[in-house]
């Protein structure tokens, strides 16, 4: 009787949990910055997991200046583009530090699944009135 329950416990394996900074999360990859009109913005990856993104931009006004976001998708280094919401406009008096929260929510854990590592994030916007194009090179690691 001995012998077979000494057999069994090689075969029990115990698996921990990952760590949290084991498990893969987006992060920015090169330049995070934009330096367009009266705004100085800096993109922060706050949140990722499997249902999308939580991106923060915060914005520097050098004075009175509106930052408006039209268009936002995610194109992965797979082939896949992903549409997202805009997230409303963000109003900046004066010079002034505003944090703007960007919920960017897609099936990440299909992305995962299918090779996406990589990806551009492009973020459409309008400042003072000028239309113009942020993309932001991105790593799931």
């Amino acid at each position: 009787m001995r012998f077979l329950i000494l057999a069994a416990l090689p075969a029990c394996v115990v698996v921990r949990p990952p760590e949290l900074s084991e498990r893969p999360r987006w992060r920015i990859a090169g330049d995070d910055t934009l330096d367009a009109e009266c705004v100085l913005a800096r993109a922060l990856v706050r949140k990722s997991g499997k249902e999308g993104i939580g991106l923060t931009i915060a914005l520097h006004s050098r004075g009175d200046c509106d930052f408006t976001p039209t268009t936002i998708s995610l194109q992965l280094a797979t082939g896949t583009s992903v549409a997202l919401a805009a997230p409303p406009p963000t109003v900046l008096h004066g010079r002034s530090l505003l944090y703007a929260w960007f919920p960017l929510a897609f099936d990440n854990n299909a992305a995962w699944n299918a090779g996406a590592r990589a990806g551009t994030l492009a973020i459409g916007y309008t400042i003072a009135g000028k239309p113009g194009t942020w993309t932001i090179a991105m790593v799931q690691q």
